[in-house]
């Protein structure tokens, strides 16, 4: 009982960055985290689309912080996290949850929409990961979690580009963990099944 009581200071001191929180599970994670306690910083592409992420947290009975930002966007990325260091000087969870996917075979897909594809579910999570990383490094400490798939280690037909968007991310979440791991960053990574996102 102690030991539990003395948990719970630590997790209201612990900033957690989700994106991707206008649906699914952004707005899931979003939700139970701030039940528990965590400061979380809920960001999202479009602020109009933030009534349904309140809803969800109002109704777990936690709060949220929420700011806009774009993966594909780097001044969302960089103004963002400016915001965040100034309000909370640090960030100990990062959650790379944003993303989507396209269905379709390959010889249907337009370069432009492969593109897209890799850009947000790839790309962006590069995008802020380097942009977090310098901050974790001066706090010797951190967790950045990717929200990848089943697609990504599992092709199926009709999901090349979708797979092939995960399948990057798996390997490059590898890489980076054993690059950061020796300056106290732990990576993470979540393979969920099929889910309405």
């Amino acid at each position: 009982m102690t030991e539990e009581k003395n948990k719970e200071p630590e997790k209201k001191n612990k900033i957690v960055m989700v994106t991707g929180c206008s649906s699914g599970f952004g707005i899931k994670i979003s939700a139970r985290l701030a039940s528990k306690g965590y400061q979380v910083i809920s960001t999202l592409r479009n602020l109009y689309r933030q009534d349904e992420l309140l809803n969800a947290v109002k109704e777990r009975g936690g709060e949220v912080t929420v700011m806009p930002l774009d993966v594909n966007a780097l001044y969302t990325i960089d103004d963002c996290i400016s915001q965040i260091r100034h309000k909370f000087g640090r960030i100990d969870v990062l959650v790379n949850n944003a993303g989507y996917g396209i269905g379709g075979f390959f010889e249907d897909l337009t370069d432009e929409e492969i593109r897209r594809q890799m850009d947000t579910n790839f790309f962006g999570v590069q995008n802020v990961t380097r942009r977090v990383l310098p901050l974790m490094r001066e706090q010797k400490e951190g967790k950045i979690i990717n929200i990848s798939s089943v697609s990504g280690f599992s092709s199926q037909p009709a999901f090349s580009a979708y797979s092939a968007s995960k399948w990057a991310l798996e390997a490059f979440s590898e890489s980076l963990h054993y690059e950061v791991e020796p300056f106290g960053i732990k990576v993470l990574l979540i393979e969920p099944g099929t889910y309405k996102t």
